[in-house]
């Protein structure tokens, strides 16, 4: 039982600190070095697909023998394209705070978090400890986790250091199980965003690789637009141009 228990723990170590702790450290690394192109990418995008709508309700209006009202035709474009609009947004306030976010975050890695973790998992998890204190830290260690509140993490740690230990008399069957769905459970994220990602961030060479293709696609996107533009312009409503 006692190499159980020492499994649990490692299992359920790994599992949070993947699913809290460094999945959020990827994304702001992801984010730190590809973060700039990756808004330059969605605002081309929008307005290439907000003009491309443009040009279709204009050239429809032509169809039909109508005068095409500008003011209309963008706000129907910018109507049916308002969800990337939002993710331009959010991503632009995202990158504003990023570098000063990832900075806590290595902070917290080089002081190990991960062994923090660990120590509060041995004295308070509900397979391992049935005391209502342990009940009580191990309540704080899951709202600090969702809350992404590390500093309190490290509080906790301190707190478990001489926490009696009463046995919740879980059986082995019981406890395996866990470990079996711990292990599922891991396996899903890591095959996730931003886990994908991890060869691509501990290389400056995929890095290097990866933006060279981003700007690829960036030019690639601006040319449509600027085709686009000039198709719009020698229409006989240039005035709705979207800027």
């Amino acid at each position: 039982m006692k190499h159980l228990n020492h499994n649990y723990v490692q299992n359920t170590t790994d599992l949070l600190y993947n699913k809290y702790f460094y999945k959020q450290l990827l994304e702001k690394k992801y984010l730190e070095t590809f973060g700039e192109l990756e808004l330059l990418k969605k605002e081309n995008i929008y307005k290439t697909m907000v003009l491309n709508r443009k040009l279709e309700e204009s050239f429809m209006s032509e169809l039909s023998g109508s005068v095409p009202e500008s003011n209309l035709i963008e706000y129907k474009a910018r109507k049916e394209f308002y969800d990337l609009e939002r993710q331009v947004i959010e991503l632009k306030s995202n990158l504003d705070v990023n570098t000063k976010s990832l900075q806590e975050l290595e902070f917290f890695e080089q002081k190990q978090i991960k062994h923090k973790i660990q120590a509060i998992i041995e004295k308070t998890s509900p397979y391992l400890n049935k005391s209502g204190k342990a009940m009580d830290l191990w309540r704080q260690f899951q709202q600090s986790l969702y809350s992404s509140n590390w500093k309190r993490i490290f509080r906790l740690a301190h707190q478990t250091s001489n926490m009696r230990r009463v046995n919740p008399k879980i059986s082995e069957s019981v406890l395996t199980k866990q470990i079996e769905k711990q292990n599922e459970e891991l396996k899903s994220i890591k095959n996730r965003y931003p886990f994908t990602m991890i060869d691509v961030l501990m290389s400056d060479e995929r890095i290097e690789k990866r933006k060279n293709k981003e700007i690829k696609d960036l030019k690639n996107i601006q040319e449509s637009y600027e085709r686009m533009t000039d198709v719009y312009l020698s229409t006989n409503n240039p005035s709705g141009l979207y800027s």
